[in-house]
């Protein structure tokens, strides 16, 4: 359909023009808005300065779409429930993705994504104050446009947060080592092995980054402080902002007692986020991710998946 051939009052809308070459894209949008939300943690409210993107999809017969109206539809939600404080920021993105298709009545999908820094209180081992660690949360929501003219959804929700792990194969063979050595100074096996279970390992730690998305389904609801903790219970141990000399040497002690693999990360934080969110269906989607920047080596090692709640499930039962 050409433009003359468009209703009267788009006939100034230069967006209903037929393309040149036919093709219907999935997502069009805009990304770096940015807006100010209050959202209610474990420790008070807290308000954040989320970056969000918005899409949707657009016909062959399109030649774009009216982009200013996706920018119109988050202002709107933000100016409707002003002075709310989210509990579920995927919600937050729901509405904005439902005002999307109200808006561009055109499109049959909408897209919203949402990420910010985020705080979390936690007090280091040995100290008397709490600190306040960063960290990075997320949240989206996925709709159709339905035949009957409902809306079906799919939200999520995520965490990235940093922690220590260290490395099983080089303290392996740092072990080895120091009980060959004692042990050929004629110190006696049995006190040599007793002495070493005794005290800290050497071996090579590095921060490393754990990420865990969720699907949220309808009726269901998950809080983001505790993926973060789901993240951080996977590590060696965690991170803090603060940290004096006797809280430094604690942190080593328990990393080094608790060597991980960035595979064993991310296994941990499939098995901690099902145990968590128990009553999550099967069918849940989940995403997790581990990167690890290591510190004796000039790459990094990374380890993800995608799964479900189910097949999760199925994995750590026993037989």
């Amino acid at each position: 359909m050409g433009l003359a051939e468009r209703p009267q009052d788009r006939f100034s809308d230069i967006q209903y023009l037929r393309p040149e070459v036919g093709i219907p894209l999935a997502r069009v949008g805009i990304r770096g808005l940015k807006c100010s939300i209050w959202v209610r943690g474990k420790d008070g409210a807290l308000q954040l300065f989320p970056a969000v993107e918005v899409y949707i999809d657009i016909p062959d017969d399109m030649r774009g779409a009216h982009l200013s109206r996706s920018p119109e539809s988050l202002y709107e939600i933000l100016e409707e429930q002003t002075g709310i404080e989210y509990t579920c920021l995927e919600d937050f993105c729901e509405s904005i993705a439902a005002k999307l298709l109200e808006r561009h009545e055109y499109a049959s999908k909408a897209e919203v994504k949402l990420r910010s820094d985020y705080v979390v209180v936690r007090k280091p081992p040995l100290a008397r104050s709490r600190t306040y660690e960063p960290c990075e949360i997320m949240a989206m929501a996925n709709s159709v446009r339905l035949r009957d003219g409902g809306i079906r959804t799919r939200r999520a929700i995520g965490a990235r947060t940093a922690g220590i792990t260290s490395c099983p194969c080089a303290q392996y063979t740092l072990l080895s080592k120091a009980i060959e050595e004692l042990e050929a100074t004629g110190a006696c096996a049995g006190d040599v092995r007793e002495a070493l279970s005794k005290v800290p390992v050497a071996t090579h730690t590095q921060r490393t980054f754990g990420t865990l998305i969720i699907e949220v389904p309808e009726g269901y609801a998950a809080s983001v402080e505790d993926l973060i903790e789901v993240v951080e219970a996977s590590m060696s141990e965690r991170t803090y902002a603060i940290l004096k000399r006797a809280a430094e040497a604690e942190i080593i002690r328990r990393a080094v007692a608790n060597t991980k693999f960035v595979e064993d990360v991310v296994r941990g934080m499939l098995k901690g986020v099902v145990e968590r969110f128990s009553d999550f269906p099967d069918a849940a989607s989940i995403y997790a991710k581990a990167v690890s920047l290591e510190s004796i080596h000039k790459h990094d090692v990374v380890a993800e998946i995608a799964t479900t709640f189910g097949a999760v499930r199925r994995s750590i039962q026993p037989p």
